[in-house]
């Protein structure tokens, strides 16, 4: 583990009511749904199994993240309190990320930024990777607390020279973002949808930015209304019920307290190369 986690892992979380019991999935659910680019995507996905992320380390120092810079002059607006998203195929590498947060190197994407300066994540739960998404198509999204701070606005580069972090700034989106245009395809989405977000220490970029908290992972899986049959209506559960037996999704049942996901001392050495970033 990093000095600033060692310092500051007795600090008082600050920001963030804790979710438990009956009310987590709904609240992971609600979260996902009030992010999408597209609200018409709301019924194409399906959530189930949500799993608390309990690491008291990164809670205090998304804590401390916001009162330094406050105490810096940041206004109210650059430290509200939002959430980004992540999408894996593999359980196993979404529990890696809630326990070793999300760390430089972890991104082939670098429109924005040097992805060995900081981390990429989306602002949008229907944009998660740069293809269509397909009937059936399943994998594991992990709901991350986000404070952006100052944001730089600036055009996306494809060229393999990395834009550095900016000073005075915490995070760069894209220029080309423009609600007004014509809805973007899912690649253009992706890309458009993407936060690059970094913290400098000591004139370093910091290996994992403070400013991102793994919060919440559960189980996802696409269905698409056109391949949809009226067998699959029959049993197709709503978020927080108990599935079909032919499901293999897993699912979280609401009388059963939630999952925490606790820290490894051992996971936190490595880094993860999330699909988010496998273009």
């Amino acid at each position: 583990m990093d000095g600033r986690r060692d310092r500051q892992s007795d600090e008082p979380a600050a920001g963030f009511p804790m979710e438990s019991g009956d009310s987590l999935l709904q609240r992971a659910v609600a979260v996902l749904h009030g992010s999408y680019l597209d609200p018409a995507a709301r019924g194409g996905f399906r959530y189930s199994r949500a799993i608390l992320v309990e690491n008291e380390a990164f809670r205090s120092e998304l804590g401390a993240f916001a009162r330094a810079k406050e105490a810096a002059g940041y206004s109210r607006e650059e430290l509200q309190d939002t959430f980004g998203f992540l999408l894996f195929d593999k359980e196993e590498e979404a529990r890696a990320v809630c326990q070793s947060g999300l760390r430089v190197n972890s991104s082939s994407i670098s429109t924005l930024g040097d992805p060995a300066k900081g981390v990429y994540i989306s602002e949008h739960a229907d944009c998660l990777h740069p293809r269509p998404w397909h009937h059936g198509e399943s994998g594991y999204i992990v709901i991350c607390k986000l404070i952006k701070g100052r944001v730089r606005v600036i055009p996306e580069d494809y060229t393999t020279t990395y834009t550095c972090p900016s000073p005075g700034y915490d995070c760069h989106v894209a220029e080309s973002r423009d609600p007004a245009v014509t809805p973007p395809g899912p690649g253009q989405a992706f890309e458009q949808s993407q936060c690059y977000v970094y913290e400098v220490c000591a004139g370093s970029p910091a290996p994992r930015p403070r400013q991102v908290c793994p919060y919440i992972m559960l189980c996802c899986q696409y269905r698409d209304p056109k391949d949809v049959t009226m067998e699959d209506l029959s049993v197709l559960p709503m978020e927080g019920t108990t599935r079909h037996p032919g499901e293999t999704v897993l699912q979280h049942h609401p009388e059963d307290p939630p999952q925490l996901l606790h820290p490894s001392p051992a996971a936190c050495q490595a880094g993860h190369q999330p699909r988010h970033g496998s273009g």
